[in-house]
Parts: structure tokens; C-alpha cells; sequence
């Protein structure tokens, strides 16, 4: 909700922090963007360092289902620091695909990875189907969001069992942390009261990461105990 403020001319936004500037919310958004895009620096880093060995084809999934919810957000009129958000979360994503195979990590598909890629093409083909055919940008965002959140809900299972088996990197636990916090900075900038389709994803991921950091830190105690089971 927008407004201005009796006292100034300059457009107000209404957020959960309470009124913020337009100018000020935009340039915000943009920081957070670079904050999502640059959070997979440490994986990055780990990777490069043979620390850590993320999947190429999967973060190349999450690229992939990631910039159709992008568009699919934008086209549908959400406010900027959601579309523009998930697409600096999408392109991280790329970056660490490229950083891993550069690495020489190996083009594995396992079944989780099938699956998810299977889903991304058909959330693609839903949002062209929805978008072209029945001329509805809303409905077709929700199409590519749902690909989104059941690619992650099923990519999650393995990284859960992965990260509370072993002990993974300090670096995987800081790129969550610096994730959400983005996330949750996000949404204190979103018009208030938020609208299902501009904080659904927001609230989805950051819940994900919140899980992924717990599961990581009780993986690397467990580790330290002796009570790790070797993951292959």
C-alpha cells in the first residue's frame, strides 16, 4: 500500500517495519539482490577449495525453475524486492553449477534430480499453458511458485540426510545464514499487508534455510562425536 505522508510529497510505503520511502525500499531491494546473489560465495570458495561438492545438475535445476518463477513473478505485478529477490536467488544458483563443474565436479543425476527436472519442465510448460492460453499472469506465477516449492521440498530430503550424516563445511552453514538473513530483511520491506502470491516464497525459503542450518550444525556435532554415518 502506498501513500503519502501529510508532512512530505515523496511516495511512502506502507511495510511491517513501518512507512518507509519508495526510494529507500528500492534501493534496499537491490542491496538484498546482491546479498542472495553473493550468499553462494563460501559454497563457491569450498568448492573450489574441494571442500564441498554441490551437484550441477540439481543447482542447475534450481536455476532453471528458479528464473521461470522470476519472470512469472514479475509479469504477474509483485513488488520489486520479490521478483528481483528471487531472481538474484535464482542466478546463485548458476554460479555455483559453473563453479562445480569447473572444479571437475561429476554430471550425476540421481533420482531426486530427475524428479525435480521433470517437475521444472512441466512448471514451464504449466506457466506457458496458463500464461498464453488463459491470459492469466497470476495463475501462471502461482504455477511456476508450486514448481518451485515442490522442488525444493523434494531436493531438501537428500540435503537433510547428507548434512546430519557428515560433517559438512563452516561454508554451506554461512551461505544459509546469509540467505536468510536476506530473506527476512526482505520481507520487512514488502508492502504491508503482504499479498499470498509476494511472500509465499519468501516465507517458504526461509523456513528451508532455517532447517538446512539447524540439520548442518547438529551433522557437524554428531561428527565431532563419533556419531556420524558415512554418507557415499
Amino acid at each position: 500500500m502506498i501513500y503519502l505522508s501529510p508532512d512530505v510529497t515523496e511516495p511512502i510505503t506502507k511495510t511491517l517495519i513501518g512507512p518507509i520511502p519508495d526510494d529507500v525500499v528500492s534501493t534496499i531491494a537491490y542491496v538484498l539482490s546482491w546479498v542472495f546473489l553473493l550468499s553462494v560465495a563460501p559454497l563457491c570458495v569450498a568448492t573450489v577449495q574441494k571442500k564441498a561438492s554441490p551437484s550441477p545438475i540439481m543447482w542447475g535445476t534450481w536455476f532453471f525453475s528458479g528464473m521461470v518463477s522470476s519472470v512469472g513473478l514479475l509479469l504477474a505485478g509483485t513488488p520489486l524486492v520479490t521478483w528481483l529477490g528471487k531472481t538474484a536467488l535464482s542466478v546463485g544458483p548458476l554460479i555455483v553449477a559453473v563453479v562445480a563443474l569447473f572444479c571437475g565436479v561429476k554430471l550425476v543425476a540421481t533420482t531426486v534430480d530427475k524428479v525435480c527436472g521433470i517437475i521444472a519442465v512441466l512448471g514451464l510448460i504449466g506457466y506457458c499453458v496458463v500464461y498464453f492460453g488463459e491470459n492469466d499472469p497470476i495463475a501462471a506465477a502461482w504455477v511456476s511458485v508450486t514448481a518451485v516449492i515442490l522442488i525444493d521440498s523434494a531436493a531438501i530430503i537428500p540435503g537433510w540426510y547428507d548434512a546430519y550424516n557428515s560433517a559438512e563445511p563452516i561454508a554451506e552453514i554461512v551461505t544459509f545464514v546469509i540467505a536468510l538473513a536476506a530473506v527476512i530483511a526482505a520481507l520487512c520491506i514488502l508492502p504491508w499487508p503482504w499479498t499470498l502470491l509476494s511472500c509465499t516464497l519468501f516465507i517458504f525459503l526461509g523456513l528451508q534455510m532455517v532447517s538446512m542450518i539447524v540439520v548442518l550444525q547438529l551433522g557437524r556435532v554428531r561428527h565431532q562425536r563419533g556419531l556420524a554415518v558415512p554418507v557415499d
